[in-house]
């Protein structure tokens, strides 16, 4: 993104040399495909590079299919293109690609296909499994057709997955009859340990080696209100995965809409590192294509974004990874003017 600002010398060092601070998981494995190959040889690998270059543009995107538009099919003739590099793991049965962020987000646009952010939720699953005999909750050792399914799945669909560790204090206080009871309380301070942002809870029954049901929910943590979803049509838990992929692409993916600028007000915004700061934040974020300094102040910074995202849907996002919140002194007498007026909290 091509972020267009002017600023004393001071605070364009700044915005160079400052890290963003993350509150949210920050998927970083967004562009980065592994696949299993029979040989080394340039076709096998081209063949391999299309079906990378989809699974990118799944997880980029939030859709489970990738639609096959002109842009889409131009790019397929050509993965190469849209990756960096290329090697060779597990004795060169595996082939592992790392893909161009700005090439492929550049093919979205030209798509006018939805672009999901890289800031996601980590979701955190607890699964207790039933054979008939014994009740067990599958952990983050588990070698389980059932977790990888599901960690395949979420993958593939770029969720960030974790499985809790289950040590002792873990099966003192979160044990099988706690997740099979759905103890909203209990889950949610154990899911605090993972840094989770979503409480995944599957009840599963087994006849043998195949799920005979399963059956649910998810919630906010926090929220503890629980949302259903629906049960997996097979016996692989990557239809699970699906659902719940499904459901927070629609909730937080930017459709292909036509470009828009908005007027963004933020306070909050003490030193030259926090302007540094928000303009490296808000450069890295995938729905934001161009930012403009038009005012700086003592109270506040006025900018100028263009994004596909409409007004709503773009201060919903703003504040999902807890860097932003809505400025309390907006809209109030003599404070700021309304709009899209937000606070800085990570100066």
């Amino acid at each position: 993104m091509n972020t267009r600002c002017v600023l004393i010398a001071l605070l364009m060092v700044a915005s160079l040399i400052v890290a963003p601070i993350v509150f949210a998981e920050r998927v970083d494995w967004l562009y980065e495909v592994e696949l299993p190959v029979a040989d080394q040889a340039s076709s096998t690998r081209h063949e391999a590079s299309q079906v990378a270059l989809l699974e990118v543009l799944s997880r980029v995107t939030g859709l489970a299919s990738v639609p096959r538009t002109e842009a889409v099919r131009r790019a397929l003739v050509a993965p190469d293109l849209f990756y960096s590099r290329y090697l060779y793991q597990d004795q060169g049965s595996t082939l592992r690609l790392v893909f161009e962020p700005t090439s492929v987000l550049n093919l979205i646009k030209n798509a006018d296909l939805p672009v999901w952010s890289s800031n996601r939720p980590l979701v955190v699953a607890w699964i207790v499994v039933d054979d008939g005999t014994r009740r067990e909750v599958l952990n983050s050792a588990s070698v389980s057709p059932l977790v990888q399914d599901l960690n395949a799945r979420m993958t593939q669909r770029g969720v960030p997955l974790k499985l809790p560790l289950m040590d002792l204090d873990e099966q003192l206080n979160t044990g099988p009859s706690v997740v099979w009871g759905r103890l909203s309380g209990e889950l949610d301070d154990a899911t605090l340990r993972y840094g989770g942002d979503l409480v995944l809870v599957g009840r599963v029954q087994m006849n043998g080696a195949m799920v005979r049901s399963s059956d649910w929910v998810y919630w906010e943590r926090g929220d503890l209100r629980n949302q259903d979803l629906p049960e997996p049509m097979s016996g692989s838990l990557g239809d699970v995965a699906d659902a719940l992929a499904n459901l927070l692409a629609e909730r937080y993916a930017v459709l292909g809409r036509d470009l828009i600028s908005m007027d963004l007000t933020v306070s909050g915004i003490v030193t030259p590192t926090g302007y540094g700061g928000l303009l490296r934040y808000l450069g890295s974020l995938e729905y934001i294509d161009a930012v403009d300094v038009v005012q700086v102040s003592p109270e506040a910074l006025k900018l100028s974004v263009v994004t596909r995202a409409t007004s709503s849907q773009l201060e919903s996002l703003l504040q999902s990874d807890g860097r932003l919140r809505p400025d309390p002194d907006a809209g109030a007498p003599g404070g700021r003017s309304p709009g899209l007026s937000l606070e800085w909290l990570a100066d």
